[in-house]
């Protein structure tokens, strides 16, 4: 109880609620409408089968990014509108560390990261057929994540503690409410819930 006490007050004064803070359904928009998109349109027989095969067709040619959604976000959401990964798919894919991808994330893209921690904040994207939540996270070391999660998000809210898998999709820094920048891994994936097996 104390841990998740101290994180929560750690927490919010990185990830305060402001304009000029972090990435959220308020911030930049996640542009769906990508060539992959128009192309998947005209023949769906073109879209990866499984996770595996998109974390290789959506490769992206860079990973760090500064106050916005990665690029390679995008393609990630329309493939998972139209095929879609499971939480076994997900949890077969090689897992990497908070330390990996911060010390290189080219290398670490794709891979799995499981975050044991607490939710910062979360807010909901009706922008596609199923909604997608947007938000941050804080782990028990005091490291910060990003993710965009889709499926089941249950009764979890900010402050709630939870567990979290996801792909690395990009290493983000942004402004926070203290005036310093935070650096974190940003990750596609869902949370470790009953209706998301």
């Amino acid at each position: 109880m104390r841990n998740s006490t101290i994180i929560t007050i750690l927490s919010l004064g990185l990830f305060a609620c402001s304009s000029n803070d972090t990435p959220s359904s308020s911030g930049p928009t996640i542009d769906h409408s990508t060539e992959v998109e128009a192309e998947a349109e005209e023949n769906h027989s073109n879209e990866p089968a499984n996770l595996e095969s998109a974390i290789t067709a959506f490769k992206p040619s860079q990973m760090d990014y500064y106050n916005e959604f990665p690029a390679v976000l995008g393609p990630f959401i329309n493939w998972n509108e139209k095929v879609g990964a499971s939480w076994e798919e997900l949890n077969a894919i090689e897992e990497t560390t908070y330390g990996k991808v911060m010390k290189d994330p080219i290398a670490e893209y794709g891979k799995r990261l499981c975050v044991n921690g607490n939710i910062v904040e979360i807010d909901t994207d009706r922008s596609m057929s199923q909604p997608l939540y947007n938000g941050g996270l804080a782990d028990y070391d005091m490291n910060f994540y990003r993710f965009t999660a889709f499926g089941s998000t249950g009764d979890l809210v900010a402050n709630s503690n939870a567990i979290f898998c996801g792909i690395v999709v990009g290493r983000l820094s942004f402004d926070n409410s203290i005036g310093g920048t935070t650096n974190a891994p940003y990750l596609f994936g869902m949370f470790d819930l009953p209706a998301n097996k």
